[in-house]
């Protein structure tokens, strides 16, 4: 009798850095995400301040970033981190505090 095993191919696991000032969102993105065995959240930062360091320590492929930051907006910190680390990023703005012609 011989054993035959298949290899299922492995799937690269997409690491995502949330990064948003609210605690509830982060919280419900790290559970929604947490369902798909492709995607990993490997970080959730409340702001800006230390993304450089985050982004070399936990080396992610993607950012989910708010576009409304405490100290400064997503525009300005995604701006300054594609000097010196590009990565694809979503960002994230809330509608409701938009006219439709401020949005993206």
């Amino acid at each position: 009798m011989y054993d035959i095993t298949v290899d299922e191919p492995k799937q690269k696991v997409i690491r995502v850095m949330v990064i948003d000032p609210a605690l509830e969102f982060r919280i419900m993105i790290r559970a929604i995400l947490s369902r798909f065995s492709s995607l990993e959240v490997v970080a959730a930062l409340p702001d800006g301040a230390s993304l450089e360091e985050a982004v070399s320590e936990f080396r992610p492929d993607v950012l989910l970033m708010s576009g409304e930051l405490p100290e400064e907006d997503g525009l300005s910190v995604l701006k300054q981190l594609m000097t010196h680390a590009p990565l694809p990023t979503i960002m994230l703005y809330n509608a409701a505090k938009h006219d439709r012609a401020g949005t993206v």
